[in-house]
Order: C-alpha cells, then sequence, then structure tokens
C-alpha cells in the first residue's frame, strides 16, 4: 500500500500539466516563442555594373538622386544593414499581392522590380506571417532568402 502513495504525487503532478494548457481557452502560449518577424522592408545593395562596387557606399548615389515610384506610400531610406549600405524600401500597402516599383537612379536607369508578397497560413504561434515569395528586377529573377538583394546599375 506504501507503494501506491509514492505514485500518487507523481500522478497529481501529471493532472496539473495536462489541464495547464486549458486555461486559456485551448490557445498556444507563443509569449516565449521567438517567431520570424512580418515582411517589412526590402534591402537593396546598388552595385556598378560590373557587380563589384556598392554605389551608395563609395558616394557615387546618395538619396538626391534616386527615386523610387510605384505607389503614393513607398518609402526609402540609406542605412546600413547586414554590414552593407543598402536602400531600405518601404510601404505600408504591403499585403499578400504582387507590387510594381520603378527604381530610378540619377535620370539614367530605370529598374523595374516587381515583388510578390504572401503569407505563411497555419496554426499556431508562428503562423500567418507576411514573407516575401518573388522578387524580378529588370525581368530577371532575384533569389529571396533574407540577404540583401543586389541590384546592378550600367551607367553609374
Amino acid at each position: 500500500m506504501s507503494r501506491r502513495l509514492l505514485y500518487l504525487p507523481f500522478l497529481l503532478l501529471l493532472l496539473l500539466l495536462a489541464t495547464c494548457n486549458l486555461d486559456n481557452g485551448g490557445e498556444s502560449d507563443c509569449s516565449a516563442v521567438g517567431c520570424e518577424a512580418n515582411f517589412q522592408n526590402l534591402y537593396v545593395e546598388v552595385l556598378d555594373s560590373a557587380g563589384q562596387n556598392n554605389l551608395l557606399a563609395d558616394g557615387t548615389l546618395t538619396a538626391a538622386n534616386i527615386q523610387i515610384s510605384g505607389t503614393p506610400t513607398v518609402q526609402f531610406d540609406i542605412g546600413t544593414e547586414f554590414d552593407k549600405e543598402v536602400l531600405i524600401v518601404t510601404d505600408t500597402v504591403w499585403e499578400i499581392g504582387t507590387f510594381n516599383y520603378d527604381f530610378i537612379f540619377r535620370e539614367n536607369d530605370s529598374l523595374p522590380v516587381i515583388m510578390t508578397l504572401d503569407r505563411t497560413g497555419g496554426d499556431g504561434c508562428c503562423s500567418n506571417r507576411l514573407f516575401l515569395k518573388a522578387l524580378e528586377v529588370d525581368g530577371n529573377s532575384k533569389e529571396v532568402n533574407g540577404v540583401p538583394t543586389s541590384i546592378e546599375i550600367s551607367n553609374p
């Protein structure tokens, strides 16, 4: 009989742990989970036609001689991300869909940029996040892997 009493605290602990998840209506507690953030910025490294020099880092291009058109809400800044000088492009209308922009450098080079955004879907803590699904620059598909996208321009 004393052996059965030894198992009783263990069984009570299991019962307590099994009912803990029901306290919030069966929903998961995501406060301790680190999820990838929603897509908010497109990072673009602008290189010369040889793909060697970062034209933002060497001062060839500045915010004064760059324009981005496509939606009235598109904005950009130049900053350091991933240890590189990049264009940081944002737009308040980003949601699921395709977005067309023209990146204009020194009024000489205009590059069409097409972005496709989607949501991850699913249920749970890290579900339904906005992400960059596809990116096309001047008719060429670019890798979408979280590092800055490189754009080469011909007439710096």
